[in-house]
């Protein structure tokens, strides 16, 4: 596709969640809360996997990335990393951290 349907998996630990999908775009962009966990829960690690959203039962993965949250990632309240397949940058993923 020149243009992707896109969503977004997300896990940390025993929390899951999806975004919406975001039709016909190169650059979309979220701004939701899929799920709140502690830190020390997070530093766990985190899962991201990128979706084609396609007609049809199967959704093609487009890039998958596991990232270990830093101590300084939850000081600085966000951390930043690419999602690439084939040696291309297909997203650059920002997450903000919350204090509760």
């Amino acid at each position: 596709d020149l243009l992707c349907d896109v969503y977004l998996n997300v896990k940390s630990g025993s929390s899951e969640n999806n975004t919406n999908t975001i039709n016909n775009s190169m650059s979309p962009q979220w701004n939701k809360t899929l799920f709140a966990i502690k830190g020390t829960q997070l530093k766990a690690g985190l899962t991201v996997k990128v979706y084609d959203d396609d007609p049809g039962p199967i959704n093609q993965r487009m890039c998958s990335v596991t990232y270990k949250v830093t101590d300084a990632d939850l000081t600085n309240g966000y951390a930043s990393f690419a999602c690439s397949a084939a040696g291309v940058k297909m997203a650059t993923l920002f997450f903000e951290f919350v204090a509760k």
